[in-house]
């Protein structure tokens, strides 16, 4: 039987807005906001290692993209401030399966907010890996715009759920997430972020050569792709967000809403 909010979304009313703003599902927690009038996309962000999602969330970067850019926002929190990743250290001694979290807090928000509408994903250093994982195996995101981090090692060799467009920013003297090859942490080794766009061109079905374009003061590249994108953004600095990063996430998610 539909619930209300479903009834409430196919309507195109804005379901009435939950009490509270972090909320628990069978294997753990998410915050989650919506903005006043309604909403027709969502950002799924996931925090960085031994970062609280509690702060990422509050973050005025992360509101801006619920009170000026209209959207949906979801950061579910991480064991002990992590995410067990594919690859990633401590991977191979358990932990929580993070994909069927991420089912349940994705069904959970469904559930709450109605319908997510066009479903970005995105996040930052450790949390950057989920949304290449997210899209290389499952149908539930539209397109990621990870920030310093990619896949761990082994990468794979190909995403049977793509096409999504992929934007993927990352500082040029980045020495917590190398850029090229990655570090050897705890027995695993981060990705090669090279690597990871060489996958996505390829199974997109790329343009041989990319297109400069600004965006805002940041140098980003561009390749034109059978299905999507492919964007590269370098921003002069190390292991972190660029100044704006949130604004220019949502205009490029924006305009792949139009495409």
């Amino acid at each position: 039987m539909p619930t209300l909010f479903a009834l409430l979304a196919c309507a195109g009313e804005a379901a009435p807005p939950p009490d509270s703003e972090l909320f628990a599902v069978a294997h753990g927690e998410y915050y989650a906001r919506a903005p006043e009038e309604g909403f027709e996309a969502t950002l799924l962000w996931f925090h960085g290692h031994n970062t609280a999602a509690k702060d990422s969330f509050e973050n005025s970067a992360l509101q801006r993209v619920i009170d000026e850019h209209g959207f949906l926002v979801v950061v579910p929190v991480g064991l002990d401030e992590s995410w067990t990743v594919r690859g990633s250290p401590g991977f191979e001694g358990g932990g929580r399966d993070e994909l069927s979290f991420i089912e349940e807090v994705l069904d959970d928000a469904e559930e709450r907010f109605g319908d997510l509408g066009f479903v970005a994903s995105g996040g930052a250093s450790h949390g950057a890996s989920l949304p290449y994982q997210l899209a290389c195996e499952t149908d539930w995101v539209d397109l990621i715009n990870p920030i310093m981090g990619t896949f761990w090692e082994p990468m794979p060799e190909q995403c049977p759920s793509l096409p999504k467009a992929l934007r993927h920013v990352h500082g040029t003297s980045d020495s917590t997430w190398p850029f090229e090859e990655g570090r050897e942490l705890g027995g695993s080794k981060q990705g090669d972020v090279p690597e990871a766009l060489a996958l996505w061109r390829r199974t997109l079905d790329c343009e041989e050569q990319s297109e400069p374009l600004e965006e805002d003061g940041i140098s980003c590249e561009r390749w034109a792709c059978a299905e999507g994108e492919v964007r590269l953004c370098m921003h002069p600095g190390g292991h972190s967000k660029p100044s704006g990063w949130s604004d220019r996430l949502a205009a490029w998610v924006q305009e792949r809403m139009g495409s």
